[in-house]
């Protein structure tokens, strides 16, 4: 079954002292959490953050949950472990279980930022930042423009900046011009999270056809075909967040 949430529809909450919080989209069986929102195998989170300027969070980890900030507006600091990294709209940061992290705003304008969970991975793996202008672009799926920012840590061939993740298997950016369509396909072990940052359009998903937007986060479970249709003239920005499923 498909689920489709904009963030605009959860209710936010303060979290680390002052980041205003809209979980989106939790895992499966998540206690006080609405069922219909809790689609989610692999994946363990999808949340939209913002800090308004001059704040900055508390300085905290995690012992078994891999984390990618993803950052869509503003800019700041990120601090991960002994490391301070300036972050702005477009970079994505790699958070690995036992680093210990912290952001600041130190810009004019707020700090939005979407973070994804996972289990996985093992402490001692340095943590990155990325953005995603610096990967080069491929085209995919018949007519997406692609920029794969992080992969799995086992996948071949790739450079040692972008072969990362331990819980998840791919985070990409994807461009799509005006009246373009992608391909009709599905991944067999595999589910993905879209979550759309620019335009509108529709998605085909299991022979049925939805209206997607702006800020709606998209889920597609393994073995089920899915397909974009760009049915405007301006271009859809979005990202898709892969993981590998034990028991689709």
């Amino acid at each position: 079954m498909v689920t489709i949430r904009n963030w605009r529809a959860a209710t936010p909450v303060v979290a680390h002292d002052n980041v205003l919080r809209w979980t989106i989209m939790e895992q499966q069986d998540t206690p006080d959490f609405p069922p219909e929102f809790s689609p989610l195998h692999t994946i363990s989170g999808v949340a939209l953050h913002m800090m308004s300027a001059g704040k900055e969070a508390e300085s905290h980890d995690h012992d078994d949950v891999e984390q990618l900030y993803y950052f869509t507006r503003g800019r700041g600091k990120m601090r991960l472990d002994d490391q301070v990294y300036p972050v702005r709209e477009g970079d994505t940061a790699h958070v690995p279980p036992g680093v210990e992290h912290q952001l600041v705003n130190d810009g004019d304008d707020w700090l939005e930022h979407l973070i994804l969970n996972a289990p996985g991975g093992s402490a001692g793996v340095q943590p990155a930042v990325r953005n995603w202008r610096d990967c080069p672009p491929t085209v995919g799926h018949e007519s997406a423009i692609i920029w794969s920012i992080f992969r799995h840590q086992d996948a071949p061939g790739l450079p040692p900046e972008e072969a990362r993740m331990a819980g998840l298997t791919g985070f990409t950016l994807h461009l799509m011009q005006g009246r373009r369509n992608g391909d009709y396909h599905h991944h067999e072990d595999a589910e993905q999270v879209y979550y759309f940052t620019r335009g509108h359009g529709q998605m085909k998903i299991d022979g049925q056809l939805y209206e997607v937007h702006e800020g709606d986060v998209v889920h597609t479970p393994a073995r089920i075909k899915h397909q974009l249709l760009n049915t405007t003239d301006d271009w859809i920005e979005h990202l898709i967040i892969t993981a590998k499923v034990d028991s689709p």
